[in-house]
């Protein structure tokens, strides 16, 4: 009994030094300890041995940072260059816009960062926000970030590239996108927040068929439903 408890005794220290050194480990992914280089840095180097990448709650290619830190940034600079592309329309053009943003992060994210620049009304035909519809707006001239102003489907009359968000620490799928201003609707604000919806639905089909499943020592846990 002795011999047993004296061993466990002598295995303690080194447990404990284990477990406090593991916990050191992931202190940057849990605090800002670390400037953002400096850790862009500390993430290529032991990133790719913590399996951060089954902790993912998407399916999009990582950038620099791993997902849930990528989208901690750009929101302020997307909402500034939102702003200033509203601010090139006329009076008469600014009083009857909205914003559409593709998914419902950047809708959130305009929403929160864009009350002290008072921008128009912000819109998406991603999750809750398709459901919250047109809020009563009418989409004469319409605001699209990160996409075409439904081009394909002819949706706007008139479509103006007006300014290209850039960010290197971003989602991939989030940097380098459009943000155009779209004139001339062609059907009623409701049917086209339906028809962003379908484009939505049609890009993550093609993107889930042909990605490449991620390779690990343990498959990554995706939930149903």
């Amino acid at each position: 009994m002795k011999s047993g408890l004296s061993k466990r005794l002598l295995f303690r220290p080194w447990a404990i030094g284990l477990a406090l050194l593991c916990g050191l480990v992931m202190v940057p992914y849990a605090m800002p300890v670390l400037p953002v280089p400096a850790f862009v840095k500390y993430n290529e180097a032991i990133g790719s041995f913590l399996h951060l990448k089954f902790m993912q709650t998407e399916n999009h290619r990582d950038g620099p940072l791993p997902q849930d830190w990528s989208d901690m940034h750009g929101w302020p600079e997307l909402t500034a260059l939102v702003a200033k592309v509203v601010s090139s329309l006329s009076p008469e053009e600014r009083a009857k816009a909205v914003i559409v943003a593709e998914n419902y992060g950047e809708a959130g994210a305009l929403e929160f960062f864009g009350k002290a620049q008072n921008l128009p009304p912000v819109l998406s035909g991603h999750n809750q926000y398709f459901l919250w519809g047109p809020r009563g707006n009418l989409g004469e001239v319409l605001i699209d970030v990160n996409g075409d102003c439904g081009k394909s489907i002819q949706l706007y009359r008139s479509a103006t590239l007006a300014a290209v968000f850039s960010n290197p620490l971003v989602m991939p799928h989030e940097n380098n996108i459009p943000i155009m201003i779209c004139r001339g609707p062609t059907k009623d604000l409701k049917d086209i927040l339906a028809e962003y919806k379908e484009i939505l639905v049609t890009k993550a089909t093609h993107y889930l068929a042909n990605r490449v499943k991620p390779v690990g020592i343990c498959p990554p846990i995706r939930l149903r439903g």
